[in-house]
C-alpha cells in the first residue's frame, strides 16, 4: 500500500498518515501540533533537538509542536512501514487532562524516541481503529483512554513559561545550527519555524 493522509472526519484536530516499505526522504520541516508515531517494520532516522533518533518497532516517535526535524528510513537502500497521529496540542491536552481527572499544563516530551512497547502497540491499534469510522466505540473505550495515560507517563508538564523557554530554547538550536551548517537551510523554508 502506498502512502496514504488524511483527515479524520468526526475527530477534530487529528490528521493520519500510514506508509508501507517508505524510502522517501523528509526535508526539515515542522507540525502546528504533536507528531506520534510508530514504525512498524524496518527502522526510522530523524534529526530534532540537536539529536540523531532512531525509531524501530516497539518505539514510539513524539515529537512537540513547531520542533524542526527530518526524517526517513536508516539506511539509504531500506525502506520502513510506519504510522503517525498528527494531533492538536489542544485535542492532545483536553485527552490527559481528562485521562489525569485534573487540569494539567501543556505536555512537553522532551524524548523524541521513547521505547514503550506496550505504548506503540496501542497507538498502532489506535491508527488501525481509526481507519475504520464504525469502530468508534471501541476507540473511545478502549483504546484511546489507554493510549492518553502512557503518554502521559513521558510527558513533563511544565509551566507556560517553560515551555516558552523550551521553544526559544529549539529557536536557538536552529540557529545553531543554520551557522553552523547554512547549505542544509538555504532552500528549506524553516525561517516561519524559529522565533527570534
Amino acid at each position: 500500500m502506498p502512502s496514504r493522509y488524511w483527515r479524520l472526519d468526526g475527530f477534530g484536530g487529528v490528521d493520519l498518515l500510514r506508509a508501507d516499505a517508505s524510502t522517501h526522504r523528509y526535508a526539515r520541516h515542522s507540525h502546528e501540533g504533536y507528531a506520534l508515531g510508530v514504525v512498524e517494520a524496518g527502522a526510522h532516522a530523524f534529526a530534532a533537538h540537536g539529536e540523531v533518533w532512531t525509531a524501530i518497532p516497539g518505539r514510539v516517535v513524539i515529537v512537540n509542536p513547531d520542533v524542526a526535524h527530518d526524517g526517513g528510513p536508516v539506511t539509504h537502500d531500506g525502506g520502513y512501514s510506519y504510522r503517525m497521529l498528527y494531533v492538536d496540542g489542544a485535542v492532545l491536552t483536553a485527552a490527559i487532562d481528562e485521562a489525569a481527572g485534573r487540569r494539567v499544563a501543556t505536555p512537553f516530551f522532551p524524548h523524541a524516541v521513547v521505547s514503550d512497547a506496550t505504548l506503540a502497540d496501542r497507538l498502532s491499534q489506535l491508527h488501525r481503529v481509526l481507519e475504520h469510522p464504525e469502530a468508534r466505540l471501541e476507540r473511545e473505550t478502549l483504546l484511546l483512554p489507554e493510549a492518553v495515560r502512557r503518554l502521559q507517563r513521558d510527558a513533563v508538564h511544565e509551566p507556560a513559561g517553560d515551555v516558552l523557554r523550551n521553544l526559544e530554547y529549539g529557536a536557538t538550536r536552529s540557529r545553531e545550527e543554520f551557522k553552523f551548517c547554512p547549505q542544509r537551510f538555504v532552500c528549506e523554508p524553516i525561517a516561519k519555524n524559529v522565533r527570534v
